[in-house]
């Protein structure tokens, strides 16, 4: 099993929200309007689990304000605000090694982000998350439901661990349902573990 500082995320979230540093970016809605979002900081003393909030909110805002489409110049919208979200020393990883902007357009922004989480993150970063999906016990100080939120939650950012993955693979799901297999159901209060196998993460 690995170490808990080789996972990029537990069972329980570290992050704290109060405790996050965010920047304001000005974003333009479909019918025009002017939006205020923020967007996590990221310096490089933080956790991997802050930085890919911070990415997985850079593709959110991405998708919801459509930056991927050359009309908006999303592209220069995506890139600076990275460059504002990341300092120190993820700065300047960024600068010296992932930035490309010969060419601006978000086939370089998504290359980029990649090189740059390649980066940031272990080396092993996707292979000991999984592993640890595998092999983590239901928390005791956790209902299923809890447990299950918190396994969909990091099943949507293992894509930025490694580009292309989809979902849980099978294997996992089946050792998640094992695990849960000893818990009291929450609606009938008797062992079951039917709980985990309908509901599909």
């Amino acid at each position: 099993m690995n170490t808990l500082e080789e996972v990029p995320l537990r069972y329980k979230s570290s992050l704290k929200k109060s405790e996050i540093l965010c920047i304001k970016v000005q974003c333009t809605s479909a019918i025009g309007a002017t939006v205020e979002e923020e967007v996590p900081k990221f310096s490089g003393e933080e956790s991997m689990e802050h930085y890919l909030l911070c990415i997985k909110t850079i593709n959110t805002l991405a998708k919801r304000y459509k930056w991927r489409t050359t009309a908006t110049n999303g592209a220069d919208l995506a890139f600076e605000t990275v460059n504002r979200m990341l300092s120190e020393s993820a700065l300047d990883t960024w600068e010296d090694k992932c930035t490309t902007r010969s060419t601006i357009n978000q086939a370089t922004f998504d290359t980029n982000i990649r090189e740059h989480t390649r980066s940031i993150c272990r080396k092993n970063a996707f292979n000991n998350q999984e592993e640890y999906l595998k092999n983590m016990r239901t928390p005791d100080d956790m209902t299923m439901a809890q447990w299950l939120k918190r396994i969909e939650a990091i099943n949507k950012v293992l894509p930025l661990l490694k580009p292309g993955y989809q979902q849980i693979p099978r294997e996992i799901k089946r050792h998640i349902s094992i695990r849960f297999s000893a818990k009291t159901c929450l609606s009938t209060s008797e062992i079951c573990c039917s709980c985990v196998v309908q509901s599909e993460l």
